[in-house]
């Protein structure tokens, strides 16, 4: 043989086409592994091995364990039959058929032209029993096969090295670097050789390495092997088997099935997005204490004959949805028939799993979202499918949509009773009875639970109002707007603002009633009152009328609330409150509004207001409501109540201190009512 040699097709358009993405990186290394594997099976060598060299740029280095230079070359020596006549020529043929008993297709060498710039080979074998050597170069060039050198070389075993030269920068930067994941992602890729019973020493050197050299054999007994089940499965018409098997020493925190063809992974799925029990655990706890991610690899020959020509996927149909004929199978069909075993396999961890988990959302549920509760006694199965692993918010949320699910199974039971005609059909009447029974037990649980959910609200909104009053840590206090847009949102009406939006509560539980309110807004502005006035009173309620007689005005009565800034120490004479509260009186007095026919009338002189003023009691406030001449001071000397006949208006001036306090034990009473005092 010449120099020289030509392939049988283009192979520069052959490895431009080779399907190759930079995530699968180090398949080329893979690839000549497994080509090691086969030439050793060939011999049917008992003793054989295969020594992967890890080649850095100089100077490689670790720190923390983690390999500073780039890969540049990988060598890949073994002891199998070498290149001979047969193996070279088929090295010559695209696509060569020479190996396809072994699930060879002739390919990988692609994939090294692919990832590396060049290839060098040397083999020592034998052909009739005479010693040979046979050294050569493989490039992306016309000619392809370069320094091609094959003599008679004395010897006295076979071995052949394999040189992956010059990693390509878009693979090398994506590829794994530490000899540590390289050699677990090669068990992975060739895990049944590992599983054999007598395969080959496979080793990886790296200077990086404190001892120089792993043994990948050792790591597979010491971290996979002793826990490995292999099991039969049909899908469809189709043989599988699934190998499950535990990792332990190994970096892999990602439970994941493999999908294999010629013994050969070729692509792998996250296990979390099948069974929502492993979404939150990256390592699953065993019988001893130890950590271990599961990985289970699926072979068949529905795989080995449908994986596209560069092994590196899968080629069928990925859901069942996208199939064309009955007999084809989907990736998704696959993974759920096998999913059950994965289940029977993983059943002793997961238990203890859901088991932690659920106690876990009782102990939270009980301690701190008591609104939940009802949920432990009418719909416990339901808790146990909260995915485990959660951190609180996240449970928070999971509960939630648990609870807004049984609200609207409630609300259509409800509906259906209420739309039940129980005279046409008497003859189960009895058992509807007892449904009936159990579903008012529920509704009624339910409707606390709502309760709950409300004073625990009204508890985080008064947290939150007498952080307010605190000082800031710039030694300021918070201006009046802070306090007043927690009662009621600035500029805004009660058309705009919801029930639950607004919290006049804390001020008084009636004033949530209304027929209008109005949020620091100019009176003129206000549609349903005429006043030419641009007064902006912090808060105006006008309240219902139930009884409209004759031109009486269609409200009730009318609510100011005036605040001040929490410690406010310096008032001006304008700065007045219950003169404000006056000068606020007399415009909306004297204006005008609309009737139940939509047409103005004179709002009146006997329409009664009431007006509170919230403030923090300065002894400028004392002197004004001294002044006033209609206050009496309030238990505890924190605010002033009293009556004006002239406005026909009842004041107060409550303390920002009293008005919290008030609130608080309010809400005191219904948590003591609700059993909620470990959370009050």
């Amino acid at each position: 043989m010449a120099n020289g040699f030509v392939f049988q097709t283009s192979l520069v358009g052959r490895v431009s086409n080779y399907p190759l993405p930079v995530s699968k990186a180090l398949l080329p290394l893979f690839e000549a592994v497994v080509n090691s594997i086969h030439a050793i099976e060939e011999l049917d060598r008992k003793d054989g091995r295969i020594d992967i060299v890890i080649e850095r740029i100089p100077q490689g280095r670790l720190i923390r364990g983690i390999a500073l230079e780039p890969i540049t070359n990988f060598i890949i020596k073994d002891n199998g039959i070498g290149f001979n006549d047969d193996h070279y020529n088929a090295f010559l043929t695209s696509d060569s058929t020479f190996k396809i008993e072994r699930g060879g297709k002739g390919i990988g060498r692609f994939a090294w032209l692919k990832a590396f710039q060049s290839v060098s080979i040397s083999s020592n074998y034998f052909n009739g029993g005479k010693p040979y050597r046979r050294s050569f170069d493989f490039k992306l060039t016309e000619e392809v096969i370069h320094s091609l050198r094959n003599d008679v070389f004395e010897h006295n075993d076979t071995e052949t090295e394999v040189k992956l030269i010059d990693f390509k920068s878009n693979y090398r930067k994506n590829a794994f670097k530490t000899p540590q994941t390289i050699g677990n992602k090669i068990i992975e890729h060739c895990l049944f050789t590992f599983l054999k019973e007598n395969p080959p020493v496979i080793r990886i050197f790296d200077d990086t390495l404190e001892d120089g050299v792993i043994n990948l054999n050792e790591v597979f007994r010491e971290s996979v092997h002793v826990h490995s089940i292999r099991e039969s499965f049909r899908c469809k018409s189709q043989e599988f088997e699934l190998t499950s098997l535990r990792l332990y020493s190994m970096d892999e925190n990602v439970h994941t099935v493999h999908l294999c063809a010629q013994e050969r992974e070729v692509e792998n799925t996250k296990l979390s997005k099948r069974m929502s029990s492993l979404r939150n655990y990256s390592r699953i706890e065993d019988e001893d204490g130890k950590l271990f991610t599961y990985m289970g690899y699926i072979s068949g020959r529905y795989l080995d004959e449908n994986v596209d020509s560069g092994r590196t996927k899968i080629d069928i149909q990925r859901e069942a949805s996208e199939l064309q004929t009955e007999d084809d199978i989907a990736v998704s069909e696959i993974l759920d028939a096998a999913i059950p075993l994965i289940e029977t396999y993983l059943n002793a961890y997961l238990s203890a799993i859901a088991k932690e988990s659920y106690e876990k959302t009782v102990s939270f549920i009980q301690d701190a979202r008591p609104q939940y509760r009802p949920l432990l006694s009418y719909r416990n199965e339901k808790l146990k499918r909260i995915t485990p692993g959660l951190n609180d918010s996240q449970l928070d949320l999971e509960l939630y949509k648990l609870y807004v699910e049984v609200d609207l199974e409630i609300k259509e039971q409800s509906a259906d009773f209420l739309n039940e005609n129980l005279t046409e059909d008497v003859s189960n009447i009895q058992q509807r009875k007892k449904d009936y029974r159990r579903f008012i037990e529920e509704a009624n649980a339910w409707g606390k639970s709502k309760l709950v959910e409300y004073i625990i609200h009204r508890k985080v909104i008064l947290d939150l109002f007498e952080k307010r009053l605190e000082v800031k840590p710039d030694g300021k206090y918070h201006l009046e707007k802070d306090v007043h847009e927690i009662i009621f949102p600035l500029r805004k009406s009660s058309d705009e603002i919801t029930y639950d939006q607004q919290n006049l509560w804390i001020i008084d539980e009636k004033l949530a009633y209304h027929k209008l309110l109005a949020s620091d807004t100019e009176l003129s502005k206000i549609n349903e009152i005429d006043i030419q006035s641009d007064q902006r009173p912090d808060i105006v309620i006008f309240d219902n009328q139930f009884v409209f007689v004759g031109e009486e005005p269609p409200f009730s009565s009318v609510t100011i609330i005036e605040f001040k800034r929490p410690m406010r120490k310096e008032y001006s004479e304008g700065d007045n409150p219950i003169a404000q509260v006056y000068g606020y009186v007399e415009k909306i007095r004297s204006g005008r509004a609309n009737d139940k026919n939509g047409r103005p009338i004179t709002i009146g002189e006997n329409l009664p207001f009431y007006a509170y003023i919230i403030c923090d009691i300065t002894p400028k406030i004392r002197t004004w409501a001294k002044q006033a001449g209609i206050f009496t001071v309030a238990p505890n000397s924190d605010g002033y109540f009293g009556y004006n006949p002239d406005y026909k208006a009842y004041m107060e001036i409550i303390s920002f201190q009293k008005l919290v306090s008030d609130a608080k034990k309010r809400n005191a009473v219904l948590f003591d009512q609700l059993n909620l005092k470990s959370i009050k």
